[in-house]
């Protein structure tokens, strides 16, 4: 029951952030912030799609520790897992695994 008190509570910030007017950079530290009170991230981004013109937006991306400026692609030249993935209308699912080697 706590922990689905606190992910009511994340998705309560969640949505503040969201319609409390700040722009889209702060919404998307906002929305980062929150997801990782729920699992580790590395990697974080969200992807605006702009169907008309075939264009993918990542206005801010999160990875190793920073937030960078993100970029702008056409998925009908380079689609990328994105790409691929609105194109194809599937998820995507990685799977990594970390494997130790004995100290030598």
């Amino acid at each position: 029951m706590a922990r689905q008190n606190e992910e009511l509570k994340i998705i309560e910030s969640i949505n503040l952030a969201i319609t409390a007017g700040l722009d889209m950079q702060q919404t998307i530290k906002t929305l980062h912030e929150q997801c990782s009170h729920v699992a580790p991230i590395d990697l974080f981004y969200v992807a605006l799609y702009d169907e008309e013109r075939s264009l993918v937006t990542i206005p801010l991306h999160y990875q190793r520790g920073h937030y960078q400026t993100g970029t702008l692609r056409d998925i009908n030249e380079r689609p990328g897992t994105i790409g691929t993935v609105i194109q194809t209308a599937r998820p995507c699912t990685y799977m990594t695994t970390l494997i130790l080697l004995p100290d030598r």
